[in-house]
């Protein structure tokens, strides 16, 4: 069979600024990592030219410390919707770890993808040959050159053992999991489905281990376009050794926070459960000033790859579910970590109105100062603790100007007052430090 060998055209350093960011991290890599993934030359061994079923092999694509070849990669096109072309399955001038195919998407309005497969295989010992070359760990990044009138998509199929990198520099975009695919979520769920925008400065991210093949599905979402367009896709391999694996492995991701009922339902998956010391959920009213509200320690946690649920008791009767969340992770080395802030609001809930409590150190009591329209009205007043547990019930007719909260045998620490009255609601903390 003849060898074909493809011209890599001329690329400007604009075509690749997008994607430096993304892999800034696994570009540190080679200064610890001995082995290196590189893509330059390649053939077509089967199928014809940018159309299903044609495959293109890399050989050497996989080379130890000194140069030596270890694994061909054998990139084969699995599928392509129609009216779509892969133009060139690699434009890539550098060969280190990055590969890029080049589409054209059709002229049809609707959703046009080309889904590509990986397989690594023993260095020259024939690419029909079942076993494959294995991977302790791999990480792949999808990036695309700016697309107008479309929407960018990505899929990874990497096994069971993969997981998102969240955190690497360039990654800004949520992902969803779905057996074992990850995919951009939808940013108009309802009208597209499975479809996100992925502006140039983005990039999705995943890893898995013990890995000799994978599937990547590029795509753009033309619904309001029947325009031809012409892109390219920037798709990164890199084999990380474990000091890296441990700087992209997140402990926690995927922190999601909503209201339910009467609680602000929060959860987040586990990335790695044992570099875990302890967990805090913070919370605030104004996103700024934040104050721990509950500790979950490690032997609470599941394991690698699954989600823990945590409900905020304090946001009982609707009114206490507005607010801000984080999480303060602790590794077990000590350091810190924190999770973006999510806000959280019920729709339902009762109008806030501004309150006041003043503490009387005399009398080891708090003076919540009554709103000027609640006076004459039916006041209800909880008291909660910093494990969202009701330590003071108080109901007053017609209050006056103030009510007062015994802090009698309260232990020290956070309490959260929560009043309501004539269809509004009140909130305000204070950290008791105990009597004299």
């Amino acid at each position: 069979m003849k060898t074909n060998y493809y011209p890599l055209p001329k690329l400007g350093f604009a075509h690749l600024r997008s994607f430096f960011s993304a892999v800034l991290i696994l570009l540190c890599a080679s200064t610890v990592s001995s082995q290196s993934i590189e893509f330059s030359r390649y053939s077509r061994i089967r199928g014809n030219v940018g159309k299903k079923g044609a495959e293109y092999l890399f050989s050497g694509a996989y080379k130890d410390a000194k140069g030596k070849p270890l694994a061909d990669c054998i990139v084969r096109i699995e599928n392509v919707s129609i009216g779509t072309t892969v133009k060139y399955i690699n434009q890539n001038i550098s060969g280190q770890g990055l590969i890029l195919p080049a589409i054209e998407f059709g002229s049809n309005n609707h959703l046009d993808s080309v889904e590509l497969s990986f397989r690594f295989v023993p260095y020259g010992q024939g690419f029909e040959r079942s076993e494959g070359y294995s991977f302790p760990f791999l990480a792949v990044a999808v990036t695309n050159d700016e697309v107008r009138n479309a929407m960018p998509f990505f899929e990874y199929d990497m096994g069971k053992k993969s997981r998102p990198i969240y955190g690497w520099k360039g990654m800004k975009g949520h992902v969803e999991r779905i057996g074992t695919v990850y995919r951009t979520n939808a940013k108009k769920p309802g009208l597209v489905k499975n479809v996100a925008h992925t502006s140039t400065e983005e990039a999705v991210a995943v890893y898995s281990e013990t890995i000799n093949q994978f599937r990547v599905k590029i795509g753009v979402n033309k619904r309001f376009s029947n325009e031809i367009i012409y892109t390219r896709f920037k798709i990164d391999l890199n084999p990380i050794n474990n000091e890296i694996n441990n700087i992209l492995k997140p402990m926690v991701y995927d922190f999601t926070a909503k209201p339910s009922e009467s609680k602000a339902q929060l959860s987040w998956m586990i990335g790695d459960n044992s570099s875990i010391a302890s967990i805090d959920v913070e919370k605030s009213e104004d996103g700024i000033e934040f104050v721990k509200i509950a500790r979950i320690k490690k032997n609470r946690l599941p394991l690698d790859g699954e989600r823990f649920q945590f409900n905020d008791n304090h946001a009982s009767n609707h009114a206490l579910i507005n607010g801000y969340y984080r999480l303060r992770v602790t590794g077990a080395d000590g350091k810190e970590q924190y999770t973006k802030t999510i806000s959280v609001v019920n729709p339902s809930a009762k109008k806030r109105v501004q309150s006041l409590v003043v503490y009387e150190p005399e009398q080891s009591k708090l003076i919540f100062a009554t709103p000027a329209n609640w006076r004459q009205e039916k006041v209800e007043i909880n008291v909660f603790n910093d494990k969202g547990e009701i330590v003071r019930q108080i109901t007053e007719l017609y209050p006056g100007a103030g009510i007062d909260i015994d802090l009698t045998d309260l232990a020290q620490g956070m309490y959260y007052i929560h009043a309501e009255s004539n269809g509004e609601y009140a909130l305000s903390s204070y950290l008791y430090s105990g009597t004299l």
